[in-house]
């Protein structure tokens, strides 16, 4: 299937702050471990400066059971946990119902 489940049920979320792209806006961050990816806000995505390829796009699924289509990736964030940064791939998504979701992504 070209499907990604985005979250599995609604409840149990928690909030973090990452600093993001080298940037201290404030934006939340809600971590979910139902989630297979790490999605942004479309507006969100580009108030912190980032940059992404619009022919990488998912087919996702709403823990409402509604379809959609990403706009693209953002490669390579930088996310600075305290003294700690990783990088990950953000899928932009127009008009989510939140800035950052902090999913898990699948190894495999």
């Amino acid at each position: 299937q070209d499907m990604v489940i985005v979250v599995s049920k609604s409840d149990g979320l928690c909030a973090v702050g990452p600093k993001v792209n080298n940037r201290d806006d404030e934006v939340e961050y809600i971590l979910d471990p139902g989630s297979q990816i790490v999605s942004i806000d479309r507006l969100v995505a580009g108030h912190l400066g980032l940059y992404w390829d619009p022919e990488v796009t998912i087919q996702m699924q709403d823990s409402h059971g509604g379809l959609g289509r990403t706009e693209g990736l953002a490669r390579n964030v930088p996310f600075t946990f305290s003294d700690i940064t990783i990088y990950l791939q953000l899928h932009v998504q127009n008009r989510a119902p939140y800035q950052v979701l902090m999913g898990r992504p699948s190894m495999f």
